[in-house]
């Protein structure tokens, strides 16, 4: 699964090593793990193409 997400602390960032962390991010990985999803992709993205790349399928959340 393909999550999108902005460079937003405290939601959403990128720590130096390039990991993706925040609240938003940790919740995600909660939710895809749950889903027994084998594959959590963080796609960085910018606000105004957070929805027309989900209509266009570039992301899944």
């Amino acid at each position: 699964m393909r999550f999108a997400f902005l460079q937003e602390p405290p939601f959403c960032f990128t720590d130096a090593s390039g990991k993706v962390g925040g609240c938003d991010a940790m919740l995600a990985e909660k939710i895809f793990a749950m889903s027994e999803t084998t594959a959590f992709t963080p796609v960085e993205t910018g606000f105004a193409e957070l929805l027309p790349g989900l209509a266009d399928g570039r992301w899944d959340m």
